[in-house]
């Protein structure tokens, strides 16, 4: 049975035994087939050996019945060779061998080149490739497995075509470059063609007439020259004067916003990762722009580069890329997260034009009041007593926010921050509703992309930008691996509401579940949104009331200085 459309391209499940079941992780049926697609239900469909050794299938799901040759299966379908069954989002094949013919093939199976690492975890490691299919991935089901986390887990397969390998790309969320082009869906390899796979890892296809004039070629090669650090580093290690600077002050989100943006359209055209984060960085942080490039270079994670300067990129950001790396999703997530940064920038920038008028209306009273009062003494000297109060006010209200932000990079300090800000009515539970949407935005696409649902459920749990509740969400895991369904084991950790949960019980019966997330995670993004406009006025109103008070104070104490001087 070949998977031949659907996001497990390119399976091959051997069918074996009197009686097959077909279906989702979590049936609990021993020895069944199980496809990592949330459209097939956990038990969708049994297959019966008949006597000639042909099967039967018969349906056994309710939402979305399977289908063979495409009619309904309403009874048992006998199964012949190149029948076609669907199941949810699936096109399976039937395909049938005689042992013959396999013991035939078995035995004219020649060894016919290598695929050689060319950079990545392992260079220099070779993978043989024999005269059959052979997947490339991170299943272990792959003949070619690559435990890179930007790589598919069906990525790519390659197949013969008079004699010459034929290479197909599989994924749907990355691209498969062909010597930095991007591949079609199918083409012919060369001799001593690269292919980049993922983020990092580069394989050189060697066929065997040319095996030994590479071996002689590797051996007589110079030894690699590594690229330089940058100034001031050590084993990489981010300079003392970049990461003070970094903790202080850091990038702006701006600057954030614009980097995520150009990383994740430069991803999409193809480019490797490298000179993607290069240029990006260059264009948006120049300050971080070698250090990135060098970790990265160096065969880190991105995210592990951008946990290096926890001064400018936050928890949030951090979690979302490691997620988008470790679900072969990277570039998708990127665009994720440029989009939720821009909708926080332009929150902060309606709250600073709410309090620069504010401010401005408040001056100019205080002003008009006190005109009489500045006429008579002298507008020169109480000017200076002013400017020197608001000074030293100006300096000690930077002096609270630096302390504030060092303290937020401590977990503990973090969550007391958190319990401060949920404290404050209205903007606490529209933070509670953005962490929620922020999970349900990131679990979808980690479902689509093949991971296990309980891996989804732990990596969207440090995708919220709260630790707070991506600790609480981190239990809905755990429930997970024990069997729970999806929408059983958010419910035990008290974060959504029960139209949401009803929800996301409906998506799993229907087999639907991802769309049923991007539904429910833009409905509470919407929430949140109407509750973060909410909040922002009362906000407003109580920054303008403390703003009036350290105004009167500021004006009282000047008076009193000008007093003093004059």
């Amino acid at each position: 049975m070949v998977v031949i459309e659907g996001k497990e391209l390119g399976r091959i499940v051997p069918l074996e035994g009197p009686c097959v079941t077909l279906g989702r992780p979590g049936a609990g049926v021993e020895g069944a087939i199980e496809f990592e697609e949330p459209s097939v239900s956990r038990v969708h469909a049994v297959l019966t050996r008949i006597p000639g050794g042909a099967y039967e299938l018969s349906n056994r799901s309710l939402t979305s019945p399977a289908r063979v040759d495409d009619e309904p299966a309403t009874s048992s379908v006998r199964l012949e060779p190149g029948s076609r069954v669907q199941l949810g989002n699936l096109l399976l094949e039937i395909r049938y061998v005689s042992s013959e013919v396999q013991e035939r093939s078995q035995g004219e199976m020649t060894l016919m080149g290598y695929l050689e690492v060319a950079r990545g975890p392992r260079p220099g490691a070779r993978y043989p490739l024999y005269h059959k299919r052979s997947l490339i991935g991170r299943s272990p089901a792959c003949e070619v497995q690559l435990g890179e986390r930007s790589v598919s887990r069906y990525h790519a397969a390659l197949d013969w075509f008079d004699g010459a390998p034929m290479l197909m790309h599989l994924s749907k969320g990355n691209t498969t470059l062909l010597n930095g082009q991007v591949v079609p869906d199918t083409t012919l390899l060369e001799p001593r063609d690269t292919l980049q796979i993922g983020a990092k890892t580069s394989l050189q296809w060697i066929p065997l007439a040319l095996l030994a004039e590479e071996e002689e070629q590797r051996k007589n090669a110079p030894p690699p020259v590594e690229a330089p650090a940058p100034v001031g580093s050590a084993g990489g290690r981010v300079p003392w004067t970049l990461r003070i600077w970094d903790l202080l002050r850091g990038g702006s989100l701006a600057a954030r916003v614009r980097f995520f943006e150009e990383l994740s359209g430069r991803l999409e055209k193809g480019e490797s990762i490298l000179l993607a984060v290069a240029e990006s960085a260059g264009l948006a942080l120049p300050r971080l722009a070698p250090c990135l490039a060098y970790v990265v270079r160096s065969g880190r994670d991105l995210g592990e580069a951008l946990a290096r300067f926890p001064g400018t990129f936050d928890h949030y950001e951090t979690g979302l890329v490691g997620a988008g790396e470790e679900a072969g999703t990277l570039a998708a997530e990127l665009q994720v997260l440029a989009a939720s940064l821009a909708e926080s920038l332009a929150w902060r920038r309606a709250l600073a034009r709410r309090l620069l008028l504010g401010g401005g209306v408040l001056t100019i009273l205080a002003v008009l009041l006190l005109a009489p009062a500045i006429q008579a003494e002298g507008a020169r000297e109480f000017g200076i007593a002013l400017g020197a109060t608001v000074a030293a006010a100006g300096l000690l209200a930077g002096l609270l926010a630096t302390l504030v932000r060092l303290t937020g990079l401590i977990p503990f300090c973090r969550v007391q921050q958190e319990l401060f800000l949920e404290a404050i009515p209205r903007l606490g539970a529209a933070l509670r509703l953005r962490a929620a949407a922020r999970f349900l935005r990131s679990l979808g696409p980690l479902l689509e992309a093949g991971l296990q649902v309980h891996l989804a459920l732990r990596l969207a749990a440090c995708c919220t930008g709260s630790l707070r509740q991506g600790r609480r969400l981190a239990c809905a895991a755990e429930a997970s691996a024990q069997g729970k369904p999806v929408w059983e084991a958010l419910g035990g950790t008290g974060v959504f509401p029960e139209d949401v949960l009803a929800e996301i019980e409906r998506g799993e019966e229907e087999g639907n579940l991802p769309a049923r997330l991007a539904s429910v995670a833009e409905d509470m993004a919407s929430r949140a949104r109407t509750g973060m406009d909410q909040a922002l006025g009362t906000v407003v109103r109580l920054l303008l009331a403390g703003l009036a008070l350290v105004l009167v104070l500021t004006v009282s104490v000047a008076w009193k200085v000008m007093a003093w001087t004059w």
